[in-house]
């Protein structure tokens, strides 16, 4: 039971780390409007409006990279298969969250749901070093 319990919590911090990571690329190589602060839903919303899309492409990126990486090392340290899907079905909670709180363009409202889903698959075909349990 512990190792499932520090599985979880190990897979929702890499999850964690893996988004901040790829959208902190993001920012890099499209950085928000200087002098803005990206502090509230109104300002982010306007944002989001006016960018390019290829600074939209980020987040779903690093959903699927959260639910990808994050489920992956779930799984090595729970060894349980659907230790995987738990860790993509909390960044799809984050991701549904995120939605209501700032509206987005319709294609990233569907990544937001294909892309955990699509990580979640990926963290169960990614190999281990140990036998993994369903």
């Amino acid at each position: 039971m512990a190792r499932v319990v520090l599985g979880i919590i190990v897979g929702i911090a890499v999850s964690m780390g893996s988004i901040f990571v790829v959208e902190w690329v993001g920012h890099q190589l499209y950085p928000p409007p200087v002098g803005v602060s990206m502090n509230s839903p109104e300002i982010v919303a306007d944002y989001i409006a006016t960018a390019p899309v290829m600074a939209l492409i980020f987040p779903p990126l690093g959903w699927f990279a959260g639910a990808a990486i994050g489920g992956w090392a779930a799984r090595s340290i729970t060894r349980k298969h659907w230790a995987g899907w738990v860790i993509a079905g909390l960044v799809l909670v984050g991701g549904i969250i995120n939605l209501f709180l700032i509206p987005a363009p319709l294609w990233m409202q569907i990544a937001a749901v294909a892309a955990p889903f699509l990580g979640g698959w990926v963290a169960t075909k990614l190999p281990t070093d140990r036998p993994v349990a369903n």
